[in-house]
């Protein structure tokens, strides 16, 4: 939302302007000025943020705006972040094409430029369908060649398949080989000999499974051997109960009653006598801990035997059969020797632990044994040989799969060949590459042309929905539905109507509200976010009679009110400008019916000032006078009445002054006599000299919008005299009138006035 305008220079009217008004721009604000005050000048500072542009002529102008988050945008930064809409004369030029005879021509999306488009939719129109007919007639014989070809594949396919028992085999995978060999068809193609051989390799099924490796542990046989024989001749240095000695099963019983006594030795826990002190001790020195640790070493060593002793058991040496059979007899007289010493080695094992189990039941004695006669290093050899013969047999295996399907691509490609050379591939590939190519550019070619014609027709379309809600605005601005604007057919452009005719001559206030209709719909339009929207309006009524005024004033209201305290506008800050007093009077009501009205509305108004010989607008707190009256007519008397009593240094009363008497005598002579200007003025003032100078005071400078004329002012006691003929005028014609107009004027004024 924009807080205020801080600074205009050189731009228009405006040439050295600050912000000077006590009460900062609010979501509702109404700007009050004749015309040539400033206020279309002003509207163009807003439209050159929407149009991120200066306007023409005012290149030399620069501005300073701010938002009420502090943000400041100045003629340098026109691209800023603001969604701005403004309805002003440079609006209804932009949008709007008359004739010199202001009959008035198509518009709304039409112009010169739409008229263009028409053009390029028909050539380009005519053109697609043209296109059309070609793209049609190259596909109809693209499409037969394919039909042609595609059975050529289909049959070949069936062929192979039945050849080479592929169930799956299709046209689809006969088309990828082709394509993979279409350029060397001929070294794929076998001769017979060739031929005949790899459809053996193809249909051979004698595939062996994978054998494992064998994975042995084999220990070293005498390393163990001369373990056991250190164990079985080893004497434990104890102090010996010889019963015991001489009874291995009743040494094992006493010694597990040893164990079961060695917490409570005072009563036997086997008769349940107590027992003599010295009993248990000397069973200890019997069972030491020389005895339990020789006892655990030998068990351990029993473990140890027996884990590789299982382990052995459950490697499987494998059969014969398993193998290939090419596999040479020599070979497999290693799988015989293996088996054999296999088992003699798991027998030496089992001998080992025989061995060490009955050291155990002798433990006080020496255990005699035989020699061992086991060549490890021709067991060793022999495993190594047989996973050396493993390995080769699994290398076929897995090289079988990959021969096997060497051969199958091998004879894929042979057939793919054939087929190649057999359907004349080649040329058939060129002769549809061909149409292919051709059919590609003239379907990009005419895609194109669609999407341009789409893009021409939407925005043909998109007049003819915006033309319904103008027309919808322009019903409710005339109260009536008999100026419409219509389509005209194919041409694709727009006329307006009055009722079934043409509409030729419209006056201004017409044009105006046409082009405000058209602004409106543009505002709401899909494109606009209207609650983020600034929206200014400069002199939405202009020649307007009464009822199409309030008309515009419904409109307005209806469209940016909401009846919301927190948010009473539509959109995102409305500035509404008029020279009308009439229909300020309307926005004023409306206004202090708004919520909030004292936080959501600013007034303000825009006048001419002269300093050192330049005419300056300035932007004005809107007087209370002004504000708070229902007609002109008091706010006309209360300026000329207090630039009569103390003319201001700065003029600017004096720029206005002459408009300013001339709309108050034409108000006063109106309701008093019930005549115009002239007449009235004759009545009123009967004086002949100074009547005759106040009419061209108020005729000559009220007049003339242009700096040239304004140079040219009478001085400063000129505006005072002649104000003082009109009130002394007024004072003979209705003296109690008069003093009720002084009367007020001063209730308003300051006390110290």
């Amino acid at each position: 939302m924009i807080k205020k305008i801080e600074n205009i220079k050189k731009f228009g009217s405006y040439q050295n302007y600050s912000w000077n008004c006590n009460k900062d721009f609010s979501d509702f604000n109404l700007i009050f000025g004749w015309n040539y005050s400033g206020k279309t000048t002003l509207s163009r500072i807003f439209r050159s943020f929407e149009k991120h542009k200066l306007p023409e002529h005012y290149e030399l102008g620069t501005f300073t705006i701010t938002r009420k988050d502090g943000t400041t945008y100045t003629e340098k930064s026109l691209s800023a972040p603001l969604s701005i809409r403004v309805f002003n004369e440079d609006f209804i030029e932009d949008n709007f094409h008359w004739k010199e005879d202001a009959s008035a021509e198509p518009f709304f999306i039409l112009g010169e430029e739409n008229f263009e488009w028409l053009e390029k939719l028909k050539e380009k129109k005519t053109e697609c369908e043209k296109l059309q007919k070609e793209i049609n007639l190259t596909q109809e014989k693209l499409d037969k060649q394919k039909s042609t070809l595609d059975e050529a594949y289909t049959n070949k396919a069936r062929d192979i398949k039945q050849n080479l028992m592929i169930p799956d085999y299709n046209k689809t995978k006969l088309i990828k080989v082709v394509d993979e060999i279409r350029y060397d068809e001929h070294s794929n193609i076998l001769d017979g000999k060739t031929l005949s051989s790899t459809l053996s390799t193809y249909q051979y099924t004698d595939k062996r499974d994978e054998i494992p490796e064998l994975s042995l542990k084999v220990p070293d046989l005498q390393s163990l051997f001369s373990e056991i024989r250190e164990i079985a001749s080893e004497i434990i240095d104890t102090q010996t109960i010889q019963k015991l000695v001489e009874d291995p099963i009743l040494n094992e019983w006493v010694r597990e009653g040893v164990n079961l006594h060695k917490n409570d030795e005072s009563v036997c826990k086997f008769c349940g006598q107590h027992l003599p002190p010295e009993t248990l001790p000397r069973y200890l020195k019997h069972f030491s801990d020389n005895y339990s640790k020789f006892l655990s070493k030998v068990r351990d060593y029993i473990n140890r035997v027996s884990e590789l002793r299982d382990d052995l058991i459950l490697v499987k040496i494998p059969d014969k059969i398993s193998f290939y059979q090419n596999i040479s007899d020599t070979a497999f007289d290693e799988l015989n020797t293996l088996s054999q010493q296999k088992l003699e080695y798991e027998k030496y094992l089992s001998y080992l632990i025989e061995i060490a189990d009955e050291k155990i039941n002798n433990i006080f004695k020496i255990i005699p044994f035989g020699e061992i006669d086991f060549n490890q290093s021709e067991f060793e050899g022999h495993i190594t040989n047989v996973n050396h013969l493993i390995t080769k047999n699994n290398e076929r295996t897995q090289r079988f799969e990959t021969e096997k399907e060497n051969a199958k691509n091998t004879l894929l490609r042979h057939y793919a060949g054939e087929f190649i050379v057999d359907s004349n591939l080649t040329q058939v590939n060129i002769d549809s590459s061909g149409l292919e190519s051709s059919l590609e550019t003239k379907e990009e070619t005419r895609d194109k042309l669609k999407k341009e014609i789409t893009e021409l027709s939407a925005k043909l379309e998109e007049g003819k929905i915006g033309a319904d809600m103008v027309n919808q605005y322009l019903k409710t601005y005339f109260g009536r539905g008999d100026i419409v604007i219509r389509s005209e057919g194919d041409t694709g452009g727009f006329q307006l109507y009055r009722g079934k005719d043409k509409a030729y001559n419209l006056s201004s206030g017409e044009k105006t509200s046409i082009a405000f209709a058209y602004f409106m719909a543009k505002l709401l339009d899909k494109n606009t976010k209207f609650d983020e929207t600034i929206v200014y309006i400069d002199d939405p009524v202009s020649s307007l009679d009464s009822r199409h005024l309030f008309n515009t004033y419904s409109l307005i209201n209806d469209i940016f009110r909401r009846n919301d305290k927190k948010q009473p506008c539509k959109c995102k800050q409305l500035f509404l400008s008029t020279h009308n007093y009439e229909f300020l009077c309307l926005s004023l009501e409306w206004f202090k019916k708004i919520p909030s009205s004292s936080k959501s509305t600013a007034y303000y108004l825009v006048q001419k000032s002269e300093r050192e010989s330049l005419d300056e607008s300035v932007i004005k707190d809107m007087p209370k006078t002004l504000r708070n009256k229902n007609a002109e007519y008091g706010y006309l008397f209360e300026q000329l009445y207090e630039y009569y009593i103390e003319p201001s240094g700065e003029l600017e009363h004096s720029y206005c002054l002459p408009n300013m008497a001339r709309r108050f005598l034409e108000s006063y002579c109106s309701f008093k006599y019930r005549l115009d200007f002239g007449d009235g003025a004759i009545k009123l003032i009967p004086d002949n000299q100074k009547r005759e100078r106040v009419i061209k005071y108020t005729n000559y400078y009220s007049h003339f919008p242009d700096y040239i004329h304004t140079i040219g002012m009478a001085d400063l006691s000129e505006g005072k005299d002649v104000i003082g003929i009109i009130f002394d005028a007024m004072k003979q014609s209705d003296l109690e009138h008069y003093t009720a107009l002084e009367t007020e004027v001063r209730s308003n004024q300051p006390q110290s006035q």
